[in-house]
Order: structure tokens, then sequence, then C-alpha cells
């Protein structure tokens, strides 16, 4: 009982947050620094902050 509430909080609550801060954080730094990165760089970096969350969210 108390190892699956444990799972569940930490799928459904811990991860999809770390995720999304991750994502912030890309799309901050790409609007902050966009004319000093290389535009494929920011954009991989944003799909691998963006996919993950977005996944964990919508099977959430």
């Amino acid at each position: 009982m108390l190892f699956s509430y444990c799972n569940l909080l930490l799928f459904q609550g811990v991860v999809p947050l770390v995720f999304l801060i991750l994502f912030l954080f890309a799309v901050l730094l790409f609007f902050r620094f966009r004319r000093f990165l290389f535009l494929r760089l920011s954009r991989f970096a944003a799909l691998c902050c963006f996919w993950p969350a977005a996944l964990l969210f919508c099977r959430s």
C-alpha cells in the first residue's frame, strides 16, 4: 500500500514537475540567448525537454 502510494506520488507529482521545470528553463534560455545559440541546438534541447513532459502529462 505504501509502496504503491509512493510510486503514484513519484510519477504523478515529482517527475512531471521536474520535466516542467526543465522545459521552462529551456524556453527561458532560448528566449534569453536566442541570438547567441545555434538554432539546431536550441531546437534539440526544447524537443528533449518537451516530449517527455508531454507524454507524461498525456498519460496521467
